[in-house]
């Protein structure tokens, strides 16, 4: 009915010698959207198979994959022995290859993909129910332009993309960094003639997020310096006691000169232990003490 119509207007303009413009959309048919929309292509988990059966893996990128779990052998210093190890591989549709070596497919509980900065990581739960993840081996890339990026807490910032690598300083909670690389599980950062990488998982664009771990922070230390406030008032008054007035006055007593009284230091009324979470062992304690102030001290 629609194109009948459109035969009749231009049948009337040419006969009146009028030049009418139709639009290209009334002249395509509602066919080719569906036809575009059904293109759309839908994300897959991934299967992965094992010798022992199949693993399937949560897909949560944008692209599907195929996987290949392929055994390789790595031989000890002295050669007299090998262990047994699996890599897996996962491939596009485009052919681009990502490899995880190592990777104990068998072991992992509620398995999932993800990818950051055109890295893909495998997180999963191990037999204790521990949050664990496996990277991607590759190298590191440069970011087409410059990121600020915002520590999440305090966290090295290492010489090399490695947790035993030194460490040139410890980030603050919400220091702003200057990031021109990534590499799996390292973001490479600078500030104040320093470059070196920061673990992943501790850093991020999201200032707004990162602005609430400060408030927070800040609110708890604030709520930590009332409670110790109020318990050294509550400690004090239970202290306080009267004596009953003695039957016998009191021999006189030379006078003695009084030193002026020296105002008490703040006790330490908490410590709280914070883990730099890049696994290295080390990280910082926040100690508040009775006159509301906080300090840090790294171990």
């Amino acid at each position: 009915m629609k194109k009948k119509l459109v035969g009749i207007l231009l049948a009337a303009a040419v006969m009146t010698g009028s030049v009418m413009a139709v639009p290209a959309a009334e002249t395509e048919s509602t066919e080719a959207v569906s036809a575009e929309t059904a293109e759309t292509e839908v994300i897959e988990d991934v299967k992965i198979t094992l010798e022992s059966g199949e693993v399937l893996l949560k897909n949560e990128t944008k692209t599907n994959y195929t996987a290949e779990y392929k055994k390789a052998e790595e031989k000890a210093e002295n050669e007299a022995a090998a262990t047994e190890t699996w890599n897996l591989i996962l491939t596009d549709k485009e052919g681009t290859s990502h490899t995880f070596e190592n990777a104990a497919a068998d072991q992992w509980t509620e398995p999932s993909l993800t990818e950051e900065y055109g890295f893909l990581y495998i997180k999963y739960k191990d037999a204790g129910g521990k949050e664990q993840e496996v990277l991607e081996k590759a190298e590191e890339k440069a970011f087409e332009k410059e990121l600020a990026m915002y520590a999440t807490t305090e966290v090295n910032v290492r010489k090399e993309a490695s947790k035993d690598s030194q460490s040139l300083k410890v980030a603050s909670l919400g220091s702003e960094w200057k990031a021109v690389a990534s590499v799996p599980g390292w973001i490479k950062v600078e500030s104040d003639g320093i470059s070196g990488y920061v673990f992943h998982s501790y850093i991020t664009e999201d200032k707004a997020k990162v602005d609430a771990l400060v408030q927070e922070r800040k609110a708890a230390a604030e709520a930590a310096a009332q409670a110790a406030a109020q318990a050294a008032a509550q400690a004090a008054q239970e202290q306080t006691y009267y004596e009953e007035p003695s039957a016998q006055e009191p021999a006189p007593q030379e006078p003695v000169a009084q030193e002026p009284e020296q105002p008490s230091a703040p006790v330490e009324v908490s410590r709280q232990a914070f883990d730099d979470c890049d696994g290295s062992g080390h990280g910082y304690y926040e100690i508040t003490y009775s006159d509301g102030s906080v300090a840090y001290e790294e171990y």
